[in-house]
This record gives C-alpha cells, sequence and structure tokens, in this order.
C-alpha cells in the first residue's frame, strides 16, 4: 500500500506546466491522509467510566476509588457513527481497564449470556446498549497484564462485574446499574496513527518537491 501511494504522488508531479506539479501533489497528499483517515475511522469505541466500590483479590495493586473504564471496540464496515447498530458478531474486543492501567484485560467478542445491541441516532448518541457477560471467559482473553487467569465478566447492571480465577476474585464498581444505561456510555472513533514509514516518506516527499529539488518535467 505505502508502495502504491507513493507511485501516485510521484506521477502527480510529471505535468507540464511549472508549479502545477507541486500544487497536485500536495492536493493529492491532502486526498490520501484524508482517505486514511476514513479508513481508520471505521472503528468505533464505546466507553463506560466508574470508579472501584470493592476489589476482592484481584491482583494489581488497585482498590476502592480508584478508576475503572470499559472500552468496547466495533466495526459494522461503515464510516460514520449516526445513525448505526452494531451487533455482537460487529465487536472486536471488550477490554476492563482498572486503576489506569494497574489491571487491564481484553477479551474477544464471546457473549454467552444476555442479548442487545449498540444503537445511535441520527445525531450520533447512543440509544441502546446491551446488556452481556461472557461466564467462561479464560479461553477468550486476547490480552491481559494480570497474573491471574480472567474467568469471567459481565455487563448486565449487576454489582460485580469482573472476575478472576474461576470466580475466586472479583471487583464491584460504583453505578453498576448505569452499564445497561445508554446515557452513560459515550462512543468515539477510534483514535490510531498511521504508519510512521509512510508519514515520513510522505512528508519528505512533499518537502523536496516545496524547495523546488524537485522541479515537475517538462
Amino acid at each position: 500500500m505505502e508502495i502504491e501511494l507513493m507511485k501516485n504522488l510521484a506521477n502527480a508531479t510529471s505535468y507540464k506546466y511549472k508549479g502545477f506539479g507541486v500544487f497536485t501533489t500536495l492536493l493529492t497528499l491532502g486526498s490520501v491522509l484524508g482517505m486514511m483517515g476514513v479508513a481508520e475511522g471505521a472503528v468505533f469505541n464505546a466507553t463506560f467510566n466508574s470508579t472501584v466500590f470493592q476489589n476482592d483479590g484481584v491482583d494489581g495493586g488497585f482498590g476502592v476509588g480508584d478508576t475503572f473504564l470499559a472500552t468496547v471496540a466495533l466495526d459494522n464496515g461503515g464510516s460514520s457513527v449516526e445513525s448505526q447498530t452494531w451487533q455482537v458478531s460487529e465487536v472486536l474486543s471488550i477490554t476492563f481497564n482498572f486503576g489506569n492501567g494497574a489491571h487491564v484485560t481484553t477479551f474477544d467478542n464471546t457473549i454467552d449470556s444476555g442479548g442487545g445491541n449498540f444503537a445511535t441516532d441520527s445525531s450520533g448518541v447512543l440509544t441502546s446498549v446491551p446488556n452481556w457477560g461472557n461466564f467462561n471467559a479464560s479461553d477468550d482473553v486476547i490480552s491481559t497484564n494480570s497474573s491471574q487467569t480472567p474467568s469471567q465478566w459481565v455487563l448486565n447492571g449487576g454489582n460485580s462485574i469482573y472476575f478472576t480465577e474461576s470466580f475466586a476474585n472479583s471487583v464491584a464498581i460504583n453505578n453498576e446499574e448505569n452499564t445497561i444505561v445508554a446515557s452513560s456510555w459515550n462512543i468515539a472513533p477510534s483514535v490510531t496513527t498511521p504508519e510512521p514509514s509512510l508519514m515520513l516518506g510522505l512528508i519528505g516527499f512533499g518537502a523536496v518537491l516545496l524547495s523546488g529539488k524537485g522541479k515537475p518535467k517538462k
């Protein structure tokens, strides 16, 4: 992909009239970056924030009053957040983050209890959130910084939402009833960074043209 983009930029400099090649290159560069932004914007993160009510044995050193953030990464193939619906099959991952990174586990989209989906209105505001859980999640862990085995999780309005070592340890949060209230969630495009090599190449290419060292062909 990087090679093809650079070829397109190079072709833009071959116009006959001096100066027009530079303009076209900058226009092409803007278009490329714009398309990159659209492509990356297809993934949206639905987030729920709260604080820890009780930590009963889960490692990481976090405790009462520390932060809790649930992030559900969604991709239904669209590039807009307005008037959208995301089913379970369109969930990329579900992340539980306690104590601002003290204990973080990301699960896949395996759900074995509850139902519903994420949906937005024409303004991009969430109008529906699911009631989901996975009571056999130990095999569905994508990543974790815990030395324990994450085993269960729920976002169903209940107090205890996360467990390790087959229910031996658990975390409860405040305002747990709001995990199934749409107005308590936010949704926004996932923030990603383009490949550094591509960005540096594009910037360097444009700098050469603007300096006059890459004059268009006559």
